[in-house]
Formats: structure tokens, C-alpha cells, sequence
């Protein structure tokens, strides 16, 4: 695994929708289409991670964790 950082436009914001975790908690996830120079991604969202994000937004996610 390796950490990753990434910075992007957002294209498109899905309706947020309440899932159950393997924990039994319930939580809020949205995915979030985003692009930059190297391709287009889905990049799900969870909690208040979603809060103000609308389409045409610049965000940057760091710290992220890539799993094989």
C-alpha cells in the first residue's frame, strides 16, 4: 500500500445515500465524480467529508491509502 495525494475538479456529485457499515454504525456516503490531468475517477465521500462540495469544485484529498 502507498499514500497518495490528489488534486481535482469535481464533474458531478451523486445524491448521498445512508449505508450500514460492517460495524453496525450508520453512515452517509456520496460519490463523487472527479477529474484531472491524468484521468476521471469515482471518489466516495463519507460523513461530513461532503459537506459544500458541489460540481466544479477544486478539491484536494491527501493521505488517501491504495490498496492492490
Amino acid at each position: 500500500m502507498k499514500r497518495i495525494n490528489i488534486k481535482a475538479r469535481v464533474l458531478e456529485v451523486s445524491q448521498p445515500r445512508v449505508v450500514a457499515t460492517r460495524f453496525g454504525f450508520y453512515s452517509n456516503v456520496t460519490n463523487v465524480l472527479v477529474t484531472d490531468e491524468t484521468g476521471t475517477i469515482q471518489l466516495p465521500l463519507w460523513n461530513k467529508q461532503t459537506d459544500g462540495i458541489s460540481a466544479d469544485d477544486l478539491i484536494h484529498a491527501c493521505c488517501m491509502i491504495q490498496r492492490n
